[in-house]
C-alpha cells in the first residue's frame, strides 16, 4: 500500500518536474529563494506570493547549513505542517542535497530544524579570485551579490538580458568591478534586463524591480 508521504512525493513529481531550478545555486540566499518559491507555488498553490517559510538557522558553513522550517498558522496558510516539511524534503532530494538530521526546534513547536548538507556550488570563475574589490569578491563568495554575466548574456554595451532575477541581492558586472544600477522586468515579454545605468526607473515599458 502506497503511504501518504509516497502519495505526495508522486504527486509533485507529475505536478513539478519541469518546473524544479538548475540545480546550480548562486549562494545560499539563492538556495533559499527558489525552496520558498517552489513551497509556494507546489505545497501553498499561492504561486503569487513571496512569504518564506524556509529560512537560515544560525550562520552557514562552507556547504552545509541548518534549515528553519516554520510551519506555523497553517490553518490560515493552507497546508499541514506534514506537508510542508515532505514538500521541502522532496525540493532537497531533487536538488541532490543531503538530509542529515531533522529535529524539533527548541522552545518552538512550529519549527523544525532540517540539518543539510551538500548544496551544489557553482565554480568560482578565476577572475572572481583577483578582485581588488574586497566587498565584492566576499559578497560574490558568500551570494549577497550575483555576477550578471553568470545568469545572462550582454545585448549592448552595458545592458544584459537575464535568465532570472532573485530580489534581495546586489547586482554586479565582475569583471568591470561596476555593479548594475537598475533591472527591469519587461511588461511584454516578461525578461528581466539589467543595466549599469538608471534606464528602467520610471520606464512605462518596464516594471522596475531593482535600483540603487
Amino acid at each position: 500500500m502506497i503511504d501518504r508521504t509516497e502519495r505526495l512525493a508522486t504527486e509533485m513529481v507529475r505536478q513539478a518536474a519541469l518546473n524544479l531550478p538548475d540545480k546550480t545555486f548562486l549562494g545560499w540566499r539563492d538556495f533559499l529563494h527558489k525552496l520558498n518559491r517552489f513551497v509556494n507555488e507546489f505545497v501553498r498553490k499561492q504561486p503569487e506570493d513571496p512569504l518564506e517559510f524556509v529560512t537560515i538557522h544560525g550562520e552557514p558553513q562552507e556547504g552545509s547549513a541548518i534549515l528553519d522550517v516554520y510551519s506555523g498558522d497553517s490553518e490560515r496558510h493552507g497546508f499541514s505542517p506534514e506537508k510542508l516539511l515532505n514538500g521541502v524534503r522532496y525540493f532537497l532530494g531533487e536538488m541532490g542535497i543531503n538530509i542529515e538530521a531533522i529535529q524539533q526546534k527548541p522552545g518552538e513547536p512550529d519549527s523544525q530544524l532540517v540539518t543539510v548538507s551538500g548544496i551544489s556550488k557553482y565554480e568560482e570563475p578565476e577572475h572572481h579570485k583577483t578582485l581588488k574589490n574586497q566587498w565584492m569578491r566576499r559578497a560574490l563568495q558568500s551570494g549577497d551579490a550575483i555576477d550578471v554575466e553568470q545568469i545572462g548574456v550582454e545585448v549592448e554595451p552595458g545592458v544584459f538580458r537575464l535568465t532570472e532575477f532573485t530580489p534581495g541581492i546586489q547586482y554586479v558586472v565582475a569583471k568591470d568591478e561596476t555593479f548594475i544600477y537598475s533591472i527591469g522586468k519587461d511588461n511584454e515579454s516578461g525578461e528581466f534586463l539589467a543595466a549599469e545605468d538608471d534606464r528602467f526607473y520610471q520606464n512605462p515599458d518596464y516594471e522596475c524591480v531593482y535600483l540603487i
